[in-house]
């Protein structure tokens, strides 16, 4: 099973820019308010800086797996506990993702219709396409659905021009310094992207090169979204 570098670009830039819009931007206003958006700032070129230290990782392991090379590196006990761990973190946030949905599709759409219906429904659709062609579907899928969906997303933030005004975000730094802002940052950084989603998804890249490339790009896209989402919000509420 290989995926092209076309097809990671938007499976990273889609599942970052979901696990971004759930939790950092809430997290960084807590912290920062209206210099929210310096914080999210920073924890992009963090996680910039992390995902192109992943990526020099897998590039020394191109033709190895997760599993595999962690343990090359640490060992065979310690190499399956980290794995093991990585794994259940893995499940855990992406049940959080699945409830999120699930939830914003009881509200939205299906008002009274149970709720492990729904994420019986949504678990089907995943587990057949796992079933059906692994990897290959959700590279494909991805380049499909990835296109409109980036699109929705940056489109709709400048649909409502007459809510906006830009002298909320004001003043700068002034009323929240350094500590609140880098505050912002920490308690935010660790729900923005998950750049060890390279170290499961480059061992079956078809080309390397272009694979460290799309990844880079996808990350930059959602971090861009991310800044630019935070400054549209703080815009409209201040």
């Amino acid at each position: 099973m290989k995926v092209s570098g076309y097809q990671i670009f938007w499976i990273v830039s889609v599942s970052s820019m979901i696990v971004f819009s759930y939790l950092p931007i809430k997290l960084a206003a807590e912290k920062s308010h209206q210099d929210s958006w310096i914080s999210i700032l920073l924890g992009g070129m963090i996680m910039m800086a992390i995902t192109w230290m992943v990526l020099l990782v897998c590039r020394q392991n191109m033709d190895k797996t997760l599993v595999g090379f962690m343990k090359d590196l640490l060992g065979t006990v310690l190499g399956k506990i980290i794995v093991t761990a990585y794994f259940l973190h893995w499940f855990m946030q992406m049940s959080l993702i699945a409830k999120g949905t699930a939830d914003f599709q009881n509200l939205v759409m299906l008002h009274n219709t149970p709720m492990i219906v729904i994420l019986s429904c949504m678990m089907f659709l995943a587990v057949y396409a796992l079933y059906r062609g692994g990897i290959t579907v959700i590279g494909r899928c991805a380049e499909i659905i990835g296109p409109l969906f980036v699109f929705m997303l940056y489109a709709q933030l400048f649909l409502n021009p007459q809510d906006m005004d830009m002298k909320r975000i004001l003043p700068i730094y002034a009323d929240t310094g350094w500590f609140s802002i880098l505050e912002g940052t920490l308690s935010s950084v660790n729900y923005m992207i998950d750049p060890s989603i390279i170290l499961m998804l480059f061992f079956f890249a078809e080309n390397k090169q272009t694979a460290s490339r799309a990844i880079l790009w996808g990350t930059a896209v959602s971090m861009l979204w991310g800044v630019i989402a935070t400054l549209v919000v703080l815009f409209v509420t201040g």
